[in-house]
């Protein structure tokens, strides 16, 4: 951590521009890498299509406030995401990059936020760090380029804390008599937090609330402060935001508000409910592998630099908020039931401020041992360069070595696995070794963050052929030619959701309990949906019937597997028309 001194302006950016030149195209290059990696695959299912389709409708509706998938109200998640989606594709068009354009939006302001952030802590070399530290974790590259709510609700989850934190640091002033200079007030920024709560809510519901109030609250409370959280202006706005859209849906649809609080949230964190369940340790290696090399330079830094941070006063107050930040949410996820990866993506700008927060000193302080090998004291720098090239020398093995076939890989993986994993390899050795070799910060920075902006490159043909497996987008276009005026789309138990997209248009969904439609609010109501009147939802023996009457133009959607109700449509004298990987589909009665 930075020890030395209080947050200024580090000299070695004017004594040194061509390093802040360095790392500003460095900058320029991540951005073009980020945002290159919306471009270019198909909509992955079943999570990517089926948020696509929800903006697709609400693009059509031109009704922001009451997402509807398949035309069926979707209260899984609030409006936010999917009115930013239909926005985006009011911009651009109904297409993929307009639907994962909100997520690469939220991922490059949370990378702004959290060199902000940084800046404001530990100077602005810290900025630097801490924002390209950000922008090149593994988890945070994944989650800026497929189109789901988590860089987005992260953002806010990010600014709440932020703000709070600056709430905090001003009440503590203010109650001491300092003037520390800035334009905000504690209640401002008190303000400021509340409201980013009330956009986190409005993205993916109360967790937006929970998390920043589990950090901050105890942060508060230490630093005699309780009133830089709980200024009774703040929970108003949080109020005054979100209560018209509760009111409304809840007018427009019954139970929703017992459905999001018990059903989506209390069950989902209490219970098996979600079937996503996991063992406690479950976050561990995500945290380690989605925000590596940087999680190796925080362990390693920490155990070298702990005795220096707790000497100064001021550097173990930052310390003691990013703990909170990091361990807190952290152990709330572990002891929740329903666990999936990204739920730890507002961890990581804590893990990159912490980076910053070590190496964020000036080379004029670094000590005589730095000035005699003319290396930079970085902690746990060579740590991580120890880790990656390990790592690089297992895949480059792994891809010379290695059978993708003889694994039980499949085909369209295995084409492309041994490259890929030789061009991520041959990429960590390299980042490894000059991360090893580098005799400045700024060196070992580009040279760590080297890996994770090749990785979205050298993965792209292996990522567009598994989207091409894992999407609907070419049964789409096989089916797209025998469409008429009047012609019904029917599926059976099985949803391509990304064929609502591709498609453009909703369709029938003849099935036992409607689980495979993925929104637990329809599952919940199945039966109430099924008595509606211009419902799209069907009996699973409605179709059986419908098949063989002909007398309507219907082509319908069936997965491989179903054996028998392949051999009924066929009885029933429908057309097999065309398949993909996973579907057929069958036309027109040939007797008709």
């Amino acid at each position: 951590m930075q020890v030395e001194k209080e947050p200024s302006e580090p000299a070695s950016f004017s004594r040194h521009p061509k390093r802040s030149v360095a790392l500003i195209l460095w900058s320029v290059l991540i951005l073009a890498v980020l945002v290159s990696g919306i471009f270019g695959f198909s909509l992955i299912e079943p999570d990517e299509g089926r948020t696509a389709e929800i903006s697709r409708e609400i693009y059509d509706s031109g009704y922001l406030f009451l997402p509807k998938y398949n035309g069926l109200p979707y209260l899984d998640k609030p409006f936010m995401y999917f009115a930013a989606g239909a926005i985006s594709m009011s911009l651009l068009g109904v297409g993929e990059i307009a639907a994962r354009l909100p997520a690469l939006l939220s991922a490059l302001a949370l990378a702004l936020v959290t060199a902000w952030f940084a800046r404001h802590l530990f100077g602005r070399r810290a900025a630097f760090i801490a924002g390209i530290a950000t922008a090149t974790s593994p988890l945070f590259i994944a989650f800026s380029r497929i189109a789901i709510f988590d860089s987005m609700l992260s953002l806010f989850v990010v600014l709440s804390l932020v703000f709070f934190y600056r709430a905090i640091e001003a009440r503590v002033e203010s109650k001491a008599g300092i003037q520390s200079g800035g334009k905000i007030s504690f209640s401002g920024w008190n303000l400021m937090a509340w409201i980013a709560i009330a956009l986190g809510i409005l993205t993916k519901g109360p967790i937006a609330l929970a998390l920043p109030l589990l950090v901050v609250v105890p942060f508060a409370l230490w630093r005699k402060a309780s009133r830089a959280v709980w200024n009774p202006w703040g929970p108003l706005a949080m109020l005054a935001l979100i209560l018209p859209w509760l009111i409304s849906v809840s007018i427009q649809v019954p139970g929703f508000l017992h459905y999001a609080l018990v059903v989506e949230t209390w069950q989902r964190v209490t219970t098996e409910k979600m079937n996503r369940t996991g063992p406690i340790w479950y976050f561990l290696p995500y945290l380690l592998g989605g925000a590596f090399p940087w999680s190796i330079v925080v362990g390693a830094g920490w155990f070298h630099s702990r005795r220096a941070i707790r000497s100064v006063p001021s550097t173990k107050i930052k310390v003691v908020f990013l703990a909170l930040w990091l361990a807190l949410p952290l152990l709330l996820f572990s002891l929740s039931q329903s666990k999936r990866p990204q739920y730890i993506l507002p961890l990581i700008p804590c893990l990159a401020i912490f980076v910053a927060g070590l190496w964020g000193h000036d080379e004029e302080t670094a000590g005589e041992t730095a000035q005699r090998s003319q290396r930079p004291i970085l902690p746990g720098r060579t740590a991580a360069a120890v880790a990656l090239v390990l790592i690089g020398a297992v895949l480059v093995v792994a891809g010379l070595a290695l059978d993708p076939f003889a694994l039980g890989a499949k085909p369209w993986v295995a084409s492309l696995a041994r490259q890929t994993a030789l061009a991520l390899g041959l990429s960590a050795l390299a980042g490894g070794l000059l991360g090893w070799r580098a005799k400045s910060w700024g060196a070992a920075l580009i040279a760590l963050s080297l890996p994770a902006v090749a990785m979205p490159v050298v993965t792209r043909p292996m990522l567009k052929s598994i989207s091409e497996h894992r999407s609907s987008k070419l049964l789409a276009a096989s089916i797209q030619p025998h469409l008429k005026a009047g012609t019904r789309i029917v599926l059976l138990e099985s949803f391509p959701h990304s064929l609502l997209f591709y498609l453009q248009d909703t369709v029938l969904f003849a099935s036992t309990d409607g689980t495979s439609l993925r929104s637990g609010f329809v599952a919940e109501h199945f039966a109430e949906h099924l008595d509606q009147k211009g419902s799209p939802l069907r009996t699973s023996i409605w179709w059986v019937e419908e098949a063989t009457s002909c007398d309507q133009d219907e082509i319908f959607v069936i997965r491989q597997s179903l054996g028998n109700e392949i051999a009924l449509l066929e009885s029933a004298g429908r057309q097999r028309l065309g398949q993909d990987d996973r579907f057929l589909f069958f036309g027109p009665c040939g007797r008709r």
